[in-house]
Formats: C-alpha cells, sequence, structure tokens
C-alpha cells in the first residue's frame, strides 16, 4: 500500500496549546503557510503560502486514489485536512508515527524519538524559533511573515521537508502498531473527536466565584504576614521565608509537605497562613480558564483531551489541555448541584470555598439533553492483575468472593486498620522499601502513621503473606536477565508471557500478545539491570535503572490497561472520555432508562481467563468520582 508522507506548517493568532486543536484550526485567521509531503520514498516536495489555500494536486489525486497518510501527530494533520481543506479522510487511513514511536518505548518528540533511535536523519531543530515567530501574529500589529518575507518563508519550507524527512526515518525505523493497539488508536481518534459537553454556564459562575475567593485568600495573608505574603498560591520563595522567620522552616510547600505541617503544633498565625496556603494552591481557577478555552465555538465539547499512550510504553491514557486525570476526586455525598447553584454565595455557606469548587470541577462535565454519563470505574484492577499474574490464589479467591482485601491485608500484618490494609494492598507490590512505605502510607489518601519500626514490620509481614508476589518479581527480573544474556532465546513466563531480546530491544510479551518495548537493555556491573528510557521526572531520554518490582509495575499496568482497553472496544458506544480505570459514556436516557448493568460491567478478556474483574458504575447528569 503506498504511504502518504505530510506535514503542515501554520499560522494562527490562537494558542494551540491553550485552546486546543479543534478551535486553533476554526480560528478565522487561521492558514496553511507550507504543505510538504513525499510518496513512499520520493523526494520530498512543499508549497508555500499563497498556494497553500488549496491543497496540492498530487496530494488530493493521490487522498482519492486511496492509500495510508503518515504524520507525526497525525491528529494535526487530520484536522487541517477536513476542517480547513474541506476533505473528508477516513480516519482509519492515518497512521500517526508519533503513537508508534510512544508504544515502541521511545519519546514522543520528533528530534528526541529520532536521536533515541540513533538514525541519521532527524528533525532539524536549528529553524525551532524561526517556525515559531513564523507561527505567531507579530508586535504592533504588523503583517505576518509569510505575507511579506519570502526568504523567511523559504527557510520555513525547508524546516518542514526536514520533518518529513524525520518522520520517514522513524516510521521506517520502528513497526506498525500490534494490530489490537491500531484497533485501539481507532477508537482513541474517535473518543477525542467527540469530546465531552461542558457546562459552560456553570463554569463562568465556579470561575468568579474562584476569583473572588482567592482574592480574599490574598488579603487575609497579607494581613496576617504584614503584607510580606500578599499571594500564598504563587508567592512561594517569600512565603517560605515568613514561615522560616516565625520557626518553621519547610524545605517545600508542596500540598503534601504542608499537609504535614498542618498536623503539628504551631502559633495560630502561622497555622492559618498554612492554610491559606493550602486553599490558595489548588489548580481550580487555572482549570475553569481552561476550560472555558478549549470549548468547541460550535457545541461547547472539549475535544482531544487524551494522549494515546501518554504514560510511556505501559499504553496507559495522559490527559491533555484540561487535564482530566488530574481533577480532584468528587466526595460521594459532594453536591454539586447546590455549589454551583450557590456559587455567587459559596463565602457565606461554606467555611473553604476554593475546597467546595475544587470538588466541584469534575461536575463541570456534562451530558448533552436527554442523555447521561454512565462512568465505569474498573475496581482495584492493579491489584487483582498483580495477584493474578503472580498467582497469589489467596488474594485472587478474596477477590473473586467480593471480600473487602483491604480487611484481609490488615489482618495478615496483624492489624484491624482497614486504612493500612488499603496502602499496603495498593503501595506494596512493586518492591516499595520501609521508609518510602511510611511516607505513601502518611500521605493522602491514607492518613496512617507509622514509626520506622512499624512500617518496617508491616512491610515484612505483607511480604511473608504474599510470597507468591514476591516470588514473581524475583521470576521477571530472572527472565529479562536471561534474556539479555541469552540474545535471542524466548524466556517464558506465566499466563503464556515471553521476554526475548533481539538487537537493542527487549519485549515482554503480555498475555493478549502485545509486546512492552524496553531499548538497550542491559547489565550494569554496580547497578544491575538498566536500559534507556524517558525518566518519569525529567522527562529526558537516558538511562534508567530498573529491578523485579519495577518490572514488574510496568506489566501490570499495562495489562490492567489492556482490560480496560478491552471493555471499550466492547462496546458499540464510543466514550467520551476516560480517566485512569473510569470509562465514561454518554447515553440517552432513553436507552439507558431500566439498563442493564451487567452490559455495562468489564469482564475479563478471553485471554485474562480466572482474573476477577469489578467495576464500580454510576450513572447522572454531572460526572462524579
Amino acid at each position: 500500500m503506498s504511504k502518504l508522507h505530510l506535514d503542515f506548517e501554520t499560522f494562527s493568532s490562537a494558542d494551540l496549546r491553550k485552546v486546543g486543536l479543534e478551535n486553533y484550526v476554526a480560528s478565522p485567521d487561521f492558514t496553511v503557510t507550507v504543505v510538504a509531503w513525499a510518496f513512499d520514498d520520493d523526494p520530498v516536495q512543499s508549497v508555500v503560502w499563497p498556494d497553500t489555500a488549496t491543497l496540492p494536486a498530487p496530494i488530493l489525486t493521490r487522498l482519492f486514489v486511496g492509500g495510508e497518510i503518515r504524520a507525526h501527530n497525525a491528529a494535526f494533520e487530520h484536522a487541517v485536512l477536513t476542517s480547513y481543506y474541506g476533505v473528508d479522510v477516513n480516519p482509519a487511513r492515518l497512521i500517526c508515527t508519533m503513537q508508534k514511536a510512544l508504544a515502541y518505548g521511545l519519546p514522543a518528540g520528533l528530534l528526541a524519538a529520532g536521536r533515541a533511535l540513533g538514525l541519521s536523519t532527524i528533525k532539524d531543530e536549528t529553524r525551532r524559533l524561526l517556525m515559531l515567530s513564523m507561527g505567531r501574529p507579530r508586535a504592533n500589529g504588523a503583517p505576518p511573515w509569510h505575507e511579506v518575507d519570502a526568504v523567511r518563508l523559504a527557510e520555513l519550507a525547508a524546516y518542514c521537508e526536514d520533518d518529513v524527512r524525520a518522520e520517514r526515518a522513524i516510521d521506517a525505523a520502528i513497526p506498525d502498531l500490534h494490530p489490537f493497539e491500531r484497533k485501539l488508536s481507532l477508537l482513541d481518534g474517535e473518543i477525542n473527536r467527540k469530546g465531552v459537553l461542558l457546562d459552560l454556564a456553570a463554569v463562568v459562575r465556579l470561575k468568579t466565584a474562584a476569583e473572588r475567593a482567592i482574592e480574599a485568600i490574598n488579603s487575609e495573608c497579607a494581613q496576617l504576614t504584614e503584607g510580606r505574603v500578599t499571594a500564598p498560591g504563587s508567592q512561594v520563595a517569600r512565603l517560605m521565608a515568613w514561615l522560616a522567620s516565625e520557626g518553621t522552616a519547610l524545605t517545600d510547600v508542596s500540598r503534601e509537605t504542608v499537609g504535614v505541617a498542618l498536623d503539628a503544633r504551631h502559633p495560630a498565625v502561622v497555622h492559618r497562613v498554612l492554610e491559606l496556603r493550602q486553599q490558595a494552591a489548588k489548580s481550580s481557577v487555572a482549570k475553569l480558564e481552561r476550560m472555558i478555552d478549549v470549548a468547541s465555538n460550535k457545541d461547547g465539547r472539549a475535544r482531544h483531551l487524551l494522549q494515546f499512550y501518554g504514560a510511556g510504553r505501559t499504553g496507559r491514557w495522559a490527559g491533555r489541555l484540561i487535564q482530566p486525570q488530574n481533577l480532584p476526586r468528587t466526595p460521594e455525598d459532594h453536591d454539586a448541584e447546590a455549589v454551583i447553584g450557590l456559587a455567587e454565595g459559596l463565602d457565606v455557606f461554606w467555611a473553604s470555598p476554593m475546597a467546595e469548587i475544587s470538588k466541584t470541577l469534575r461536575g463541570c462535565f456534562v451530558a448533552k439533553p436527554g442523555h447521561v454519563l454512565v462512568a465505569a470505574d474498573l475496581s482495584q484492577i492493579e491489584a487483582r492483575v498483580l495477584a493474578w499474574l503472580a498467582g497469589q490464589k489467596d488474594v485472587v479467591e478474596a477477590f473473586a468472593r467480593g471480600d473487602d482485601v483491604y480487611v484481609q491485608a490488615a489482618r495478615k500484618v496483624g492489624s484491624a486498620n482497614r486504612q493500612l490494609g488499603k496502602v499496603l494492598v495498593l503501595a506494596c507490590g512493586y518492591g516499595m522499601g520501609a521508609e518510602k512505605f511510611r511516607t505513601t502510607a502518611a500521605a493522602a489518601p491514607y492518613f496512617v502513621e507509622l514509626t520506622a519500626a512499624q512500617a518496617t514490620a508491616h512491610l515484612w509481614a505483607w511480604r511473608d503473606g504474599n510470597s507468591a508476589i514476591l516470588r514473581y518479581w524475583r521470576a521477571v527480573e530472572e527472565a529479562v536477565r536471561r534474556s539479555v544474556q541469552r540474545h535471542g532465546a524466548v524466556i517464558g513466563l506465566s499466563h503464556g508471557m515471553a521476554v526475548r531480546t533481539l538487537g537493542r530491544t527487549t519485549q515482554v510479551k503480555k498475555p493478549n500478545g502485545v509486546p512492552l518495548t524496553y531499548h538497550n537493555m542491559r547489565l550494569a556491573a554496580e547497578s544491575g539491570l538498566v536500559f534507556d528510557g524517558v525518566n518519569g521526572v525529567t522527562k529526558k531520554w537516558g538511562t534508567e535503572r530498573t529491578y523485579g518490582g519495577r518490572l514488574v509495575e510496568n506489566i501490570v499496568q499495562s495489562v490492567a490497561r489492556d482490560v480496560m482497553a478491552e471493555a471499550m472496544l466492547d462496546r458499540t458506544a464510543v466514550p467520551v472520555m476516560t480517566v485512569h480505570d473510569e470509562i465514561v459514556w454518554e447515553l440517552p436516557e432513553t436507552e439507558f432508562s431500566g439498563w442493564d448493568r451487567a452490559a455495562f460491567t468489564p469482564e475479563a478478556p478471553a485471554w485474562a481467563a480466572g482474573l476477577p474483574v469489578a467495576a464500580k458504575l454510576s450513572t447522572g447528569r454531572r460526572y462524579a468520582k
């Protein structure tokens, strides 16, 4: 099948990162300034403005003849083709090289992916500043560069042509998506194009209330600190200096650190300033502003909120724009309608208006008239998958019976504290050490205070009671080690899994046949297993250390995501979004009245026989969790 490699350079007064793809392309002054393309291995061609007003004839002809369209972040090219040029392009014809790179364990960026692969043809970053300047309006209302400077425009065309060469090189260097992932990629496109409706009237009301609450917080903080801190949500250095002068020196003013400090004894004024910091640090105003920016000018829906494989090689989705994955949880007893209805008087009815607004952010996602949102949240899916893969039979059986596994875990270590059992189940499955366990237990959402001795005792008691999981850590690490040492050999694991190293890639075949890919996995003299990957903190490509627990964590998270993905593919209705382990659909009320809960309860796929799957289902006009 012939391949069309395609790339656009564009101009718009709208900020793509702020308003999202749909509103960016729909902006009145949106213009394509360069079109660059190549058919298969043919030389790269380009045209520049004003000849970009219509799609170049060779591209248009090829689109009608058939074949694949390949691009890095292909959703952008699809939006330009359909919305700007008015060409009806079937999304199934698009192949995204960025998705291929992410699924192959590489960075998302075109330059970073090319460098990680060691390609001779990579993105040319020397003209990046030129591209940025030519994509935005100029100061003082001067005409855009593409209209007045042919030399700059020619340089931009060269930059765009280089991008096509770099995309094509990456495309040739790595395999296409596994068929399962390809189906999921197409569904991801449908989800992002469908979007989810925002209650903009509620968003505006809450934003006004939040701004008023921030003003009150700033005013009170300024008074308490005698003008030294006038905005505790943003003046971090000034706040830390003031706290230190009052005898409360903190390493940082993160939510976790301030939360711990609030549990200690302080003078009343210090305690209150710490409370004000916690309230002001909530991202509610920014989230609400982003909702207004991203909402479609046509129908109020927020689109392109999810990034396929955005959480690395495990395949989990990441949030974009509004970042739905980072929205605060909604307590079960929270009344979003009441908060929205009383937004103008939140400071009268609630002691902490910002806290109430934060709890209501999820409720700004709504179903359209005559519809409801139906959410299926896969309960404790990672803990279930870990126990199933490891053969920890007592835990698998407890899940299958519907027992409270948190209570069971607490009993295993001689405690009746369910919260302790919860942190044991959710935090200890991947080789966490005693000190890390202690700090994790003390933090939200567990709030379990332990001494160093207690943390050590509970951790080892949990390990004694979950010996199959510990054996699984060792088995996976040993399989990877043997794979590296016995190049090309297939090293088997349970549930049809296997590990093999070929060339510079080590792949772990999951139960459904989809591989997890690691690059340049090797045995280092001092640090054991290491590989080349994206650092979770710095987001830079470099050497990463790994071990049995971390490898198992990757596998479990990926398999848990696969279980959820199967449930998404198994329904005729296209979800409007997915948030962590939850799938959200928008369904007609008439269709959903008297609904069969079993129809929307995910089940274990055929390849996961014996895995006990359960889900918490909820429905309503507003999204809540």
